[in-house]
């Protein structure tokens, strides 16, 4: 085949994939789901060794949705880490049951409370003991928020550099209690054994025993409290790396702008659902056209 017909095929693969990328955002769910595992380097399912856990809220289907459709979808490309991936929610209503129906990826803690700040602790040593008696071959498990966005490949590749039974990984808070916050917070299997087998104490401090694990109200603080107990942590903060930003704080960096985030960070807090799909989307072009450019360059 001559150069010029090579070129010209190659050109028009990558309109006919800028056109796929624009679409692929507005594809149902319900035709493009999302499987609870990856796909291996060979084709076949892989037992997860990573586990995340989104904490969501009944109303917040949109942004689950958005998920799914966005990073979550890239999670059955080839990784170097398995990863499962799981929404947690305070306890079922028929909405929330059917839409499990649909996706297969819910998990419900029937948490004693319900609600925005209201004995996060709680919720996230449930699904730590969800782990424990569901999921043994992990190695690490994440706890997330649902206005998260990951740079899927980015932040799997950083985190099979540090995987380890005994990690503490995330964005670091310096004041106060420190501890990694909750947004986004790893650890790894052997602490979250330790953790599950552990009571929690819901009431006031005062009556809690020694050596049950107190809630703060807060999932990071509760964690890092709980943690402070053990000396052999491995507490890995990545700060430089994590866009985080806190309750009320006005967002420093335009992500519309950005063309290439995943480029030089591995996580954006705070999306909405079109700063979801605009990541997503800029993202996934840019890597169909770095791999594009390769093909050309051995013509």
């Amino acid at each position: 085949m001559a150069r010029g017909n090579v070129v010209l095929l190659i050109s028009a693969s990558l309109v006919f994939i800028s056109c796929m990328v624009a679409l692929f955002p507005y594809l149902s769910t319900r035709t493009n789901k999302a499987k609870v595992f990856s796909i291996g380097l060979k084709g076949f399912q892989r037992t997860p060794n990573f586990i995340i856990g989104i904490l969501s809220a009944n109303g917040n289907r949109a942004l689950r949705n958005a998920q799914r459709q966005t990073w979550i979808s890239t999670l059955k490309q080839d990784l170097p880490l398995a990863v499962e991936y799981k929404f947690v929610l305070d306890r079922p209503t028929q909405e929330a049951l059917d839409e499990h129906d649909r996706e297969r990826d819910i998990v419900f803690l029937n948490s004693s409370y319900s609600g925005y700040a209201v004995k996060f602790g709680e919720k996230l040593f449930g699904w730590f003991k969800y782990v424990a008696e569901h999921n043994h071959e992990a190695t690490i498990v994440a706890k997330m928020d649902d206005d998260v966005f990951l740079c899927t490949k980015q932040m799997i590749a950083r985190l099979n550099e540090l995987k380890h039974t005994r990690l503490y990984y995330g964005w670091q808070h310096q004041k106060g209690i420190v501890r990694i916050d909750e947004m986004f917070v790893v650890l790894g299997i052997d602490l979250v054994m330790r953790i599950s087998q552990r009571r929690i104490c819901s009431a006031k401090e005062s009556e809690c025993e020694k050596s049950e694990l107190v809630d703060t109200n807060w999932g990071g603080t509760s964690l890092g409290r709980w943690l402070s107990a053990y000396d052999d942590v491995i507490t890995v903060p990545d700060n430089a790396n994590i866009i985080h930003y806190h309750r009320g704080q006005k967002p420093s960096l335009d992500i519309r702008k950005e063309d290439n985030f995943c480029q030089k960070y591995l996580l954006y807090h705070k999306a909405s659902i079109a700063d979801m799909f605009h990541l997503f989307k800029t993202t996934h072009k840019r890597s169909e056209l770095t791999r594009a450019k390769r093909l050309l360059s051995q013509f």
